[in-house]
């Protein structure tokens, strides 16, 4: 292990510049940098940095040897993550998973109306909110619940309720009391106001409050 570490040190500081540009998730093409590769895994991973210069180095390699013409982010995560489960390094592989949705998947969100809850319209809002909801429930069944909790829904031993909508409140009850003496002062909230001194006043503040 020591010789491959020494030896991937060399290989980078050796390295000459490759003749490739990848399109980023930033929409803008970059020319080809091992050390983005390694600085990422280092990031994202916590992966020591001579660990993370090897599979930086395995990934080039595999790059080159492709001769892939159209070069991608997420193709380059793609490659990384095989690494990683090559090496064996299935947690940092589980921390650099990419959340998201095939093309294929995309397309048909998209182009054909919701089958599944008719009470949801096909129009840009609500494509933008499955295409949310879905990129939420992975990040939810990957971070916010154990392994354990995880694999019993995907198995269907138990089920997680509106995973898509896992940042908000699923239900809380208010009382008028603490708008009545507070006024309208949430925490990220848009509308903020003292106590109200009029009935009229304490009605807004009430829609405002539940909305």
């Amino acid at each position: 292990m020591l010789e491959e570490i020494t030896e991937a040190g060399m290989k980078i500081k050796e390295s000459t510049d490759l003749s490739l540009f990848v399109r980023t998730s930033g929409e803008n093409i970059v020319s080809w940098e091992i050390e983005r590769i390694i600085d990422s895994l280092i990031r994202e991973t916590g992966l020591e940095r001579k660990i993370a210069q090897i599979i930086a180095l395995e990934v080039e390699k595999e790059i080159v040897s492709s001769k892939v013409k159209n070069l991608t982010a997420p193709l380059i995560r793609e490659i990384v993550n095989s690494k990683l489960i090559e090496f064996g390094l299935e947690q940092e592989r589980r921390k650099y998973t990419r959340l998201g949705l095939p093309l294929y998947d995309v397309r048909n969100i998209i182009f054909n109306p919701n089958k599944e809850n008719a009470n949801i319209p096909h129009n840009p809002e609500a494509t933008n909110l499955t295409l949310a909801e879905q990129i939420k429930k992975e990040f939810a069944l990957l971070e916010v619940f154990s392994p354990e909790i995880s694999d019993a829904h995907l198995r269907g031993d138990l089920h997680l309720h509106d995973l898509g909508f896992i940042d908000r409140p699923y239900c809380s009850g208010q009382s008028l009391e603490y708008v009545k003496k507070f006024g309208l002062h949430l925490p990220n909230a848009l509308s903020i106001a003292k106590p109200a001194r009029h009935p009229e006043t304490l009605l807004a503040h009430m829609v405002k409050f539940s909305a």
